[in-house]
């Protein structure tokens, strides 16, 4: 369950993740829990002033806080609350090429990504590994490059043919990107370099990153305030966040563990691309992450649990897979409506499911129950105009939360927002000094409340900071949801990490030749269930 629209970039220093989520902050910020273990850092291949440095490192959800390794197998999912949006910041002192100063279509990274995700209804139990070549993109929004009109399959794949030998998405501006303005209200002129990562990893299917990196204090989103002392902020857009969202979309969660490497060059095209600062110093590189929402706080962020408004008390785990035969804990006839809010525990939802799942859409609009925003309120269109899971249907009434609090529903207030987190990378440059910036957890928006003061906007080349990160599943494209879904659009946020609706069938074929079905049926999706899949 997560279709409301994520936001990210993320590794910590200058790439990660593309993780979920819309950019949301400062509205409903509950009382931060134990929930939510955010992980990473960044490495410099040298410390000397004045040099070009090739910066890497990792960015998790779910990890060990400690090494931020890659997991093994799904039995390590951890009780978890994924990312609902990730920023990145370069500091301002440092040296980042600005969009001419590289030749488009110059290699400029790598990315690599492994994701959990939830198939059919079923629960976190697939692994997905997508990997992207970091490409050098133009921001000269006079020569764009569109889509394929929505409902077409594969919709994104003009993005990868050739122009004069190089790949279009790189020396052509991606149309569906100026729709993030009235999204978010992201101020494009505020960009200063973008860079373009399309993954050949899911077959039949092109899925592209964009990685926004903007100057010092620039408008990423309406919801935010971004200090620019901070530095050079970078978000990621994965994929088309304007997509229709389709409920034939088999991708129903979107699950922690999160793991994220990507790899920044010191030099591309015959020029500096990443560069230290002149002058000795302590220098911070920052990641802003935020939570993902859970408005009744029982540890089941909105996007996994169809139980959004009634605490689970443990019986029924949204991230385990369902018993191979007979019913599951907690949710005693299978239709991933746990009997904790389920009207008919002992019989099967009613209903198909758009993707073909049988007896798995209790409210009968052909949403999966674990991939509906509003699981026992009938909303087709799953809008969800704050972003925070809860489609517009059933964001009305009141919460009792798992703390003992009461929340008040509003369709207009994002609900179940919790604190965000600042991960930070102290980078010591020649002799070392006084950092520029004491504390960054204490400037905006690691501190919602915190005055902006003016700040620097950087010593290096004009360019800015830091790439994204992305991975195959995240982030949705879409607005809201408390069932799974990693389809869907919405009226805030910018990013997303799982394909959009529209590109369900591609996601259906990149199932099969993982064998994917293979693990759904291992998974336990069997007998009628497994027959019925399909309509």
């Amino acid at each position: 369950m997560t279709r409301y629209i994520r936001m990210s970039s993320g590794l910590i220093a200058l790439l990660a993740i593309v993780a979920l989520g819309a950019l949301f902050m400062g509205r409903d910020v509950s009382a931060q829990t134990d929930f939510f273990a955010p992980c990473g850092k960044a490495n410099l291949t040298t410390v000397d002033k004045n040099v070009s440095t090739t910066i890497s490192g990792n960015f998790g959800i779910g990890l060990d806080p400690a090494t931020c390794a890659p997991f093994g197998g799904v039995a390590e999912n951890p009780p978890s609350w994924n990312s609902g949006g990730l920023i990145t910041f370069t500091p301002p002192e440092w040296k980042v090429a600005k969009d001419a100063d590289i030749p488009d279509g110059t290699k400029v990274g790598t990315f690599k990504s492994k994701a959990v995700l939830g198939l059919f209804n079923n629960g976190c139990q697939n692994i997905l590994n997508v990997n992207f070549e970091l490409l050098d993109g133009t921001i000269d929004r006079s020569n764009p490059i569109a889509p394929k009109a929505e409902g077409q399959p594969d919709r994104l794949s003009p993005m990868k043919t050739l122009v004069n030998g190089k790949v279009a998405a790189a020396v052509q501006w991606p149309k569906y990107l100026d729709n993030l303005p009235a999204r978010n209200g992201m101020n494009l002129d505020d960009l200063i370099a973008r860079f373009v990562g399309i993954s050949s990893d899911v077959p039949n299917l092109t899925v592209v990153l964009n990685f926004l990196v903007f100057k010092p204090g620039a408008t990423v989103s309406d919801e935010l305030t971004l200090d620019p002392k901070l530095g050079y902020p970078a978000v990621t857009v994965l994929q088309d966040p304007s997509g229709t969202p389709s409920p034939n979309d088999p991708v129903t969660d979107f699950c922690a563990p999160l793991w994220t490497s990507a790899e920044l060059l010191g030099e591309a095209g015959g020029a500096q691309f990443r560069g230290s600062p002149d002058t000795d110093g302590v220098y911070n590189f920052v990641t802003w992450v935020l939570p993902a929402p859970d408005v009744d706080e029982d540890g089941i962020e909105n996007g996994l649990d169809p139980c959004m408004f009634t605490v689970n008390p443990g019986a029924w785990d949204p991230r385990g897979p369902f018993a191979p035969l007979g019913p599951n804990p907690g949710d005693q006839d299978g239709d991933a409506v746990p009997d904790d809010c389920d009207p008919n525990p002992t019989v099967p939802s009613p209903c198909n499911a758009g993707s073909g799942i049988s007896n798995q859409d209790e409210d009968c609009d052909r949403w999966a129950n674990r991939g509906d925003n509003c699981t026992l309120v009938k909303n087709e269109d799953q809008k969800d105009d704050d972003g925070d899971g809860i489609g517009n249907a059933c964001d009305t009434g009141t919460v009792q939360t798992a703390t003992g609090g009461t929340v008040t529903l509003s369709p207009t207030v994002a609900n179940g927002r919790h604190l965000p987190e600042c991960l930070v990378t102290a980078v010591t440059v020649g002799a070392g000094g006084t950092p520029a910036v004491a504390d960054p957890k204490q400037l905006t928006p690691c501190n919602p409340s915190a005055t902006v003061g003016g700040g620097t906007t950087g010593g290096g080349t004009t360019g800015g900071g830091t790439t994204g990160g992305g991975t195959s599943g995240g982030g949705t494209s879409g607005g809201g949801t408390s069932g799974g879904g990693v389809g869907g659009t919405s009226d805030t946020g910018i990013g997303s990490l799982a394909p959009t609706g529209s590109d369900a069938p591609m996601w259906a074929t990149m199932l099969a030749a993982l064998g994917v079905v293979g693990l759904v049926i291992g998974a336990g999706l069997i007998g009628s269930r497994l027959l019925g899949r399909r309509e």
